[in-house]
């Protein structure tokens, strides 16, 4: 019986593989928006079946991310934002997310993640595009990308700066250089002393406070701006005494 279900899912498997093919040739002739849109959702599907294309599909992994690496600027939103969903399947190991980082996807998923607000869905699948590559594999985090996280979580007004933000925390425990090279240190802190971000500060905190009490990672805190910065709401004199002193100091500590 195990010898029957092992041969049906070899040949299933093999089934999913040539199907995979067969969508990537029609995606390279297809030219509608309406048929490229199901080819995506099809490829969806079998790309969970296949499962890393690296592995078991090694022949198909430079063809089909260059189809898709040209679809993630296609003019229509939702073919993008399909081709964003497709390579999150599609991303399963370090090896897949290398390759799709050697043909600069990343670059392409940084300006797609800071569009303008009408531009939702595309983001957001941008953003779990990225979600993926950390819970694959953080050190696959590419630098643009990084960049383009720290400055969404910077800007007051973006919809997705309590997310962003929140993906830098994460970011800084596993790849301390690479965020405090892109500001991400000051965000951070910023975001403490910020009076949108009082419900987050403490996890805030905390990731700091992690930062410094390792060695290997309390280097890239800067005492004369980062630090500083944080003590400055109890050593600040150079207000005057007042009740807008007393509220601003209250907003920031509580």
């Amino acid at each position: 019986m195990s010898k029957y279900v092992d041969l049906c899912l070899c040949i299933w498997f093999e089934k999913g593989v040539e199907a995979l093919k067969q969508i990537r040739l029609q995606l390279e002739a297809e030219t509608g928006t309406n048929a490229r849109n199901q080819l995506l959702l099809q490829l969806i599907d079998i790309s969970k079946i296949v499962g890393s294309i690296h592995i078991n599909a090694p022949n198909e992994v430079q063809p089909l991310l260059l189809i898709l690496r040209s679809l993630c600027v296609d003019r229509d939103q939702t073919i993008r934002s399909q081709t964003f969903r497709v390579l999150r399947y599609l991303a399963t190991d370090a090896p897949t997310i290398r390759a799709m980082l050697s043909l600069n996807i990343d670059l392409l998923v940084s300006r797609s993640l800071e569009r303008d607000s009408k531009y939702l869905w595309e983001r957001m699948h941008a953003l779990k595009f990225i979600r993926r590559m950390m819970a694959v594999d953080p050190s696959t985090i590419s630098r643009s990308i990084v960049q383009s996280l720290v400055s969404i979580a910077d800007f007051p007004k973006d919809d997705f700066r309590r997310v962003c933000l929140d993906a830098v925390r994460e970011l800084v425990v596993v790849q301390p250089g690479l965020v405090a090279s892109c500001s991400g240190l000051k965000t951070i802190v910023d975001s403490i002393l910020s009076p949108t971000c009082q419900d987050i500060a403490g996890s805030l905190t905390l990731t700091l406070i992690f930062l410094l009490d390792q060695d290997r990672t309390r280097r890239y805190m800067r005492p004369s701006a980062d630090i500083l910065t944080l003590l400055s709401v109890f050593t600040d004199t150079s207000s005057p005494d007042g009740p807008e002193k007393e509220v601003s100091f209250f907003e920031k500590i509580l």
